[in-house]
């Protein structure tokens, strides 16, 4: 929370991956992506699944790196077609 609010005092935008949709974490930032999983603990331990957080994660790369290498397709056949 307090790194959130650091950032967020200081211009930067903020994002929450979080397993609950109310969270106060989801309130501080500018976007916040739920996955609403409910808690499941053994005694003190917190043995919550984090497949569902791993999968965003790596739906989100997945989706950064295609948009990435589009772009440098793109700007590498313009300067092809320019000769």
């Amino acid at each position: 929370m307090e790194q959130a609010r650091y950032y967020k005092k200081n211009g930067a935008e903020t994002i929450a991956l979080t397993a609950n949709s109310y969270s106060v974490l989801n309130q501080v930032t500018d976007f916040a992506i739920s996955y609403d999983t409910p808690q499941n603990r053994k005694g003190h331990i917190n043995v919550t699944t984090q497949v569902p957080i791993v999968y965003t994660l790596e739906q989100i790369s997945n989706c950064a790196y295609h948009k990435m290498v589009d772009q440098v397709d793109n700007r590498f056949s313009e300067h092809v077609t320019d000769w």
